[in-house]
């Protein structure tokens, strides 16, 4: 995608959002999410988003950014990621049980790591699917 629909995207989003959720991206480090292939050497910035919608409930995330868009190991980040790069990124589509969610994704379903994923997802979706401003998210991210 193109800078300039990206910022397109980010201000729809802005706009969409404006009164009914809050957005804070914090930079935590730089170097791997536990997702992250242990054998991948590649590392990432790595940011804490706190979702905070006009109720005062609040869904902490951890966002890995792009590897591209990370910086060196011994540097500032590169680039923070956009409210639209971090949107999109959250499940906003049901995850449905913890069997579907590991074939759907290449989860192990005998895994307690991967569990743990699952449920953060789940959060997430349950957080997202309860914003007024949802179906306006959805919209604009659908191309994104």
């Amino acid at each position: 995608m193109k800078t300039q629909e990206k910022r397109n995207n980010n201000d729809e989003i802005f706009e969409a959002i404006k009164g009914s959720l809050e957005i804070d991206i914090k930079f935590l480090f730089h170097g791997k999410m536990q997702w992250d292939n242990p054998t991948n050497s590649d590392t990432r910035d790595v940011y804490l988003v706190t979702l905070k919608d006009k109720n005062g409930r609040k869904c902490e995330i951890l966002y890995g950014q792009c590897i591209a868009e990370s910086s060196n190991q011994n540097s500032k980040p590169k680039k923070k990621p956009t409210f639209a790069d971090v949107l999109y990124s959250i499940e906003r589509n049901d995850p449905e049980t913890f069997d579907d969610f590991c074939s759907n994704f290449g989860y192990d379903n005998d895994s307690i790591k991967d569990h743990k994923i699952y449920m953060e997802v789940q959060k997430q979706y349950q957080f997202m699917r309860s914003l007024p401003c949802i179906d306006k998210i959805n919209d604009i991210l659908q191309d994104y």
